[in-house]
């Protein structure tokens, strides 16, 4: 009930026109008592208090309490909202690369006469089609071939490194549930096109109950950023009816903090994903090259650059990361290279790091991640310790977004001192 009061349109825009009328009240207090001085801390004051009244600060107030407020009423699907927008970015950002090549292409071949029926067949909502279609192929792949290696290797890990063997033993757990589930769900759902008895009914969705919740998770996100993809046209007209309205102030405040989410959560993280697939191919081609060097395969290769990739979506530590396990089974393997063996992986650690900070870091990411080390450090740590593994991933493009936003507040207040001046 009391969700549904927050949430009601007419209430907000209650609350919207109570807030105007108290700021209103409140301001015309204050001009009947602040004193006529131009100097000193008072005029300071007064410039201050002339900001806090202005309109300006009052739509900003209200823009950022409801975008607070919609936080925490829907705090337990920041999950989703954060990974659909992920989802929805990046796929986007694909999909208009292909458009963008296909029409040039078009174009260089029928230059004489341009062919604007073959760009509208293979339109942009096709791309976002093929590209959603291809990363579904790509995770049935991964399920159905490179899990069962992928236990294979875990499952001979323990014997080498006892010490780990209860984490690698719960790995080993939940990628045979997923198997397990995929067989499973599989046969059911052929005894359901060939049965109606509703027990098989239960019994499916029973499995469905019982798989990963971040799996769910994902596949919810996956189909609500194709959803908002597809509907995109349609969605942005109606929202910019909120132009026309009372609150075309909400629009253009949630417009900056939209481009604010963009810069800070969109683009790093597709920054981050190129940075990291390159730095697994490279680590991929480097470890097989140092595996025959030293007279056999790499032990562990899937695995290995599984951590790699993963540990690449975290910015400055995840090269350091990766390199411990790399080392550790490496040497465990090649323990006759000796110290040879050692100097060429670090040789081969240090040359993609220096690819990585000097050659892809400042083309693909440019200026947008250049914080000092020691405070890349200290944003990393904060982040861990208040959201765990997700702060690693998100707790750069957090901080991002906390600057840009202080920094667009500054402006407002700048522009509002000059404005105040004249």
């Amino acid at each position: 009930m009391i969700l549904k009061k927050i949430l009601d349109f007419s209430s907000i825009f209650l609350f919207y026109k109570k807030y105007l009328y108290f700021l209103h009240f409140f301001k015309k207090i204050y001009n009947n008592i602040k004193f006529k001085t131009k100097k000193g801390f008072m005029s300071k004051l007064q410039k201050f208090g002339d900001l806090i009244f202005s309109k300006t600060f009052a739509y900003k107030f209200i823009s950022y309490f409801l975008f607070v407020l919609f936080l925490i009423i829907f705090r337990d699907f920041l999950g989703i909202i954060i990974l659909t927008f992920i989802f929805g970015y990046l796929f986007y950002s694909i999909a208009k690369y292909f458009k963008e090549k296909i029409d040039y292409a078009i174009d260089k071949l029928f230059k004489h006469k341009p062919n604007n029926f073959l760009k509208r067949m293979l339109s942009l909502d096709l791309m976002i089609i093929l590209v959603y279609l291809g990363f579904i192929g790509i995770i049935a792949f991964t399920v159905s071939r490179m899990i069962p290696k992928l236990i294979y290797e875990l499952s001979h890990l323990p014997n080498t490194f006892p010490f780990i063997a209860d984490y690698i033993n719960d790995i080993l757990e939940k990628l045979k549930g997923i198997m397990k589930f995929n067989h499973e769900l599989g046969t059911n759902l052929k005894q359901l096109m060939n049965s109606s008895d509703f027990s098989i009914y239960a019994e499916v969705f029973q499995r469905l109950k019982t798989f990963s919740i971040i799996s769910l998770k994902v596949i919810l996100s996956l189909f609500m950023s194709f959803i908002f993809l597809l509907d995109r046209v349609k969605l942005g007209e109606y929202l910019g009816n909120i132009k026309k309205s009372n609150f075309n102030f909400i629009y253009k405040e949630y417009k900056i903090i939209f481009d604010k989410v963009v810069k800070s959560f969109g683009v790093i993280i597709k920054a981050q994903a190129t940075i990291a697939l390159v730095n697994t191919i490279l680590t991929t081609i480097g470890l097989i090259l140092i595996g025959y060097m030293n007279g056999g395969p790499y032990p562990f290769l899937l695995t290995l650059s599984l951590i790699v990739f993963l540990a690449g979506f975290i910015p400055v530590l995840g090269t350091f990361i990766s390199s411990v396990p790399i080392l550790i089974i490496g040497y465990t393997a090649f323990s006759e290279a000796g110290i040879r063996f050692i100097i060429e992986v670090i040789i081969l650690i240090s040359v993609i790091h220096f690819i990585e900070a000097y050659l892809l870091n400042p083309k693909i990411v440019s200026k947008i991640l250049s914080l000092p080390v020691s405070i890349t450090f200290v944003i990393l740590i904060f982040s861990e310790k208040l959201f765990g593994i997700a702060g690693l991933l998100l707790g750069i493009s957090l901080f991002y977004f906390i600057v840009g936003i202080l920094s667009d507040i500054d402006r407002t207040m700048e522009k509002k001192k000059l404005e105040l001046k004249e």
